[in-house]
């Protein structure tokens, strides 16, 4: 819950929480060195998601253009300043999921969100059938990256075709084979433990998380108080 919290509030948090938030976290993670390096191998996958957001944001927002040679064809420096706090917002989201992997286990995090998604079976879902899926989920995804690492390292570089048909050729090739895997895998039985309930009183972190997100003062505020 503390999570959820965290991720809609950075949606639209002040620019002050957004900051306060990436030292809190930068500060956990190099306390931690395995947090420091996973969570920037998080943050490097998300590059180019990353870059692609800092242009669209520069390119398509108007405001005052970077350079007046041709300002039609500039970034603009509002556009800039939104990508950029876009891209804080996400890479703390990252930085977030990066500590919620490594301090919970599989198993817990599978039970907890059995409990937290307990109104499903008002509306006549299966909670056993999502944390099953679930499970399945977190247990498949190593051997898809492994799958992927293969067949990147096994491909041969053929210059003569197109790039994006020579991309295209090699998640087919992933596709089918883990298609493939996924027939070829056994059935087995999957349990885990249901968690006890939380106390009343550790649900008022969330709250104070959230009503931390609404009365942050921003930036205006900030600059008031200091003169």
């Amino acid at each position: 819950m503390l999570f959820l919290v965290f991720a809609a509030g950075l949606v639209q948090a002040p620019h002050t929480m957004m900051l306060f938030s990436m030292l809190v976290l930068l500060l956990w993670h190099l306390m931690v060195a395995g947090l420091a390096v996973s969570g920037w191998k998080m943050v490097r996958r998300l590059r180019w998601l990353l870059f692609s957001i800092l242009c669209i944001y520069a390119w398509m927002t108007p405001g005052t253009p970077v350079l007046t040679l041709w300002p039609g064809w500039m970034p603009t420096f509002e556009g800039l300043a939104d990508g950029g706090w876009r891209i804080v917002a996400l890479v703390l989201i990252v930085m977030a999921v990066n500590l919620l992997l490594t301090g919970t286990s599989r198993e817990e995090l599978c039970a907890a969100l059995y409990q937290l998604v307990w109104p499903l079976v008002w509306l006549g879902l299966s909670r056993e059938r999502f944390a099953i899926r679930l499970v399945l989920v977190f247990e498949t995804l190593p051997g898809i990256e492994n799958t992927l690492r293969d067949l990147r390292n096994n491909s041969d570089v053929d210059r003569e075709r197109p790039v994006w048909r020579q991309l295209a050729d090699r998640a087919a090739q992933a596709f089918a084979q883990i298609i493939d895997n996924a027939e070829q895998a056994p059935c087995r039985e999957i349990s885990f433990s249901p968690l006890p309930m939380p106390a009343w009183y550790q649900w008022c972190l969330p709250l104070l998380l959230a009503v931390l997100f609404v009365y942050m003062p921003g930036p205006e505020t900030v600059t008031g108080w200091l003169s």
